[in-house]
Order: structure tokens, then C-alpha cells, then sequence
């Protein structure tokens, strides 16, 4: 298998997938990581600072962590389009 054969599933979701859903979607996932809140000491931490601040920054440092969160949303994101797409649900606006 070719590496272009190895991305076909994602080609194949920009081509039929609409974009405005998937961003809107992932625009609603960061406001859901940002609000939901965890206690931590003696205060709340987000999901996003969680994840941030507890896992990926103190293993990889301040940039890699940063780049490695961005990273993580996007194919979290690709996820869920991939997940509608082979379910074949088409949202339009």
C-alpha cells in the first residue's frame, strides 16, 4: 500500500464532507474543553488546562506540549468527520 492509498480516507472526507459542519463542530468541542470544569486543588481546571497543563506540558515541554494539543484536536476533530462520513450522515446548513 502506497502512502497515497494509506490517505485515501481522507481525501475521500474533503472531497464529500462539507467543511462549515466540521469546523462549526470543532469551534463547539473547544468551547465544551474550555467550560468544562475539573476540580484540582482548591480551584477548577478545564479539560483544555488538564490536558494542557497536567499531561502534555510537563511531559513535553511548553511548544512540542502546545503543538502536540493542536494536534490532538485536529485528529480528534478529523475523527468525528471520519465517523459521520462512513456512517454516510451528511449535515447541510
Amino acid at each position: 500500500m502506497s502512502r497515497l492509498q494509506a490517505l485515501e480516507p481522507f481525501f475521500r472526507i474533503v472531497r464529500h464532507q462539507s467543511a462549515v459542519p466540521v469546523c462549526l463542530g470543532g469551534r463547539a468541542l473547544s468551547i465544551l474543553l474550555n467550560n468544562i470544569r475539573l476540580p484540582h486543588g482548591n480551584g477548577l481546571l478545564s479539560l483544555h488546562g488538564f490536558a494542557y497543563s497536567l499531561c502534555l506540558k510537563p511531559a513535553l515541554g511548553d511548544y512540542f506540549g502546545s503543538l502536540v494539543y493542536a494536534l490532538l484536536f485536529v485528529a480528534l476533530n478529523w475523527g468525528i468527520g471520519y465517523t459521520l462520513y462512513k456512517r454516510k450522515i451528511y449535515i447541510k446548513i
